[in-house]
């Protein structure tokens, strides 16, 4: 470390009474890798013990894109290409943020298009899927950590480096997740490919025959309005930690959540409708909360984890027209549901509905008492 570097760049001063964990924090920072040019800049947006997460968690690594690419005997186009897709873009090709998991990476990738079984444009699918939903993960894990130890480091009396050699612990302790990853990811695949089998249509590789609901917890977007930042994130993640618990616990597959709604799918109808009417039943008591919901069934496409045909976009009309507390269900949802012991269906009339040129039977779907 070039001490009449840091000294002149403001960072440490010798005589200041707490010169002696300063000139720690900085010896600490730089084993870590930290520059004099990282170090003020740091202080000019936060504090320098921050600077600590940027270190462990930023891009840093040995070799550049243009380096990875003559590693593994590929183009920098075709680097750019991977990472691109990924969605982790190669902005300076020579910026060393790469390292030998990288080359594991790109190695395995060409093993698997060099295979029987996966062409180029399907890689990329898989490759966008995973980019999304790791990137997703990525601003999930940093914002809880920002909510969580973050805040809890800010009201310590702790020192700077104090706060640094906890920031570094954590650090240690959080690179579980990775594994827990690969660990969940095995899970969930092994799952899709039971649900995929289970449901596939025969002679069509691309359909799936699956019940489909939406029910949305109206009044969750009026209180947001109403409350305070932190209020608000207690708001949102209590909605869908509780809304991906219901659905789980009866099989189903939270596909997404769009404001106040949920979507999700489930094998049979039977679960689809415990599903749905497990969600009214736990926000219904919410005060001004009134969910109201739609359930279909019938054959739907599912890709890059969603699913898409006039099946799913029926569900999506008739939950619209549901009053608070009603879910409604489509005629083929209705038959499926004929020897299902627990649930019973109403006719509730015919609907004009958006995208579709005749009016639409449906019936208000009720536990068997």
């Amino acid at each position: 470390m070039n001490w009449d570097a840091v000294t002149a760049a403001g960072l440490y001063d010798a005589e200041a009474s707490d010169a002696e964990t300063r000139r720690e924090l900085i010896e600490l920072l730089a084993s870590y890798g930290a520059t004099v040019e990282q170090m003020v800049a740091a202080i000019e947006i936060g504090e320098l013990w921050e600077l600590a997460v940027v270190l462990v968690y930023g891009t840093s690594g040995d070799m550049s894109a243009r380096e990875l690419a003559r590693r593994v005997g590929v183009s920098l186009e075709t680097i750019e290409s991977v990472y691109r897709v990924a969605g982790v873009p190669v902005i300076d090709p020579d910026e060393r943020r790469f390292g030998q998991q990288d080359v594991d990476l790109v190695c395995g990738l060409g093993e698997v298009v060099g295979g029987k079984f996966f062409q180029h444009e399907e890689l990329g699918e898989v490759l966008r899927v995973f980019g999304e939903a790791v990137g997703r993960i990525a601003d999930a894990a940093v914002a809880m950590y920002q909510q969580g130890a973050y805040q809890r480091m800010m009201a310590s009396e702790g020192s700077e480096l104090e706060r640094a050699k906890l920031t570094l612990a954590r650090a240690s302790e959080a690179m579980v997740f990775p594994r827990l990853l690969d660990a969940l990811i095995r899970h969930h695949i092994s799952e899709a490919a039971d649900r995929q089998q289970a449901t596939q249509v025969q002679g069509s590789p691309s359909e799936r025959l699956l019940a489909v609901g939406f029910v949305d917890i109206v009044g969750y977007s009026a209180r947001a309005s109403e409350v305070s930042m932190g209020e608000l994130f207690d708001l949102v993640s209590g909605f869908e930690n509780r809304s991906l618990d219901i659905v789980a616990a009866s099989g189903g597959h939270t596909v997404k959540h769009l404001g106040d709604e949920v979507m999700f799918v489930a094998n049979d109808a039977a679960a689809a409708s415990t599903i749905a009417m497990d969600l009214v039943d736990a926000f219904g008591n919410e005060g001004e909360v009134t969910p109201h919901g739609g359930v279909t069934f019938g054959p739907v496409v599912n890709r890059r984890g969603d699913y898409y045909g006039p099946v799913v976009n029926l569900a999506s009309r008739i939950a619209r027209q549901a009053v608070p507390g009603e879910i409604l269900v489509s005629s083929d949802m209705a038959s499926h549901l004929v020897d299902v012991d627990g649930f019973e269906t109403f006719p509730a009339g015919r609907r004009m509905l958006r995208g579709f040129a005749d009016p639409v039977e449906v019936h208000t779907l009720s536990r068997r008492t």
